[in-house]
């Protein structure tokens, strides 16, 4: 739900749903820190405070995500070579997750699709 309302400028509702999604995945020290990131810093703290936790967790499909939409392109596809290398099973989610367009157009991306066999 997160996406979907951040998609459509809903931030406060796309934060809440962060934040219970780390609820639901047992991460309450995460969720915390994401609702205060959030009331603090808007949603660029949001993204920073997922970002940690997903770095955290070596969920790195999820933070190439997150350095998508701060514009860290290059961050982004370091997390996605890191995520293809491992073998990550959520990089099936890869050519569907809409906060990856912005790396869509650029070159690695299609050596990102090569090494996951697509």
């Amino acid at each position: 739900l997160r996406g979907c309302y951040g998609s459509t400028g809903r931030l406060d509702e796309a934060a809440e749903a962060a934040a219970r999604f780390l609820e639901d995945v047992g991460a309450q020290d995460a969720a915390n820190d994401v609702r205060a990131a959030y009331d603090s810093r808007g949603w660029t703290g949001l993204l920073k405070a997922e970002l940690e936790f997903y770095l955290e967790a070596s969920a790195y499909p999820w933070a190439a995500g997150r350095y998508a939409e701060l514009g860290r392109v290059d961050d982004a596809f370091d997390a996605l070579f890191t995520a293809a290398e491992a073998r990550s099973r959520s990089m099936i989610m890869v050519k569907v997750l809409p906060n990856l367009e912005p790396l869509r157009s650029d070159p690695r991306w299609e050596e990102v699709l090569r090494r996951l066999g697509f």
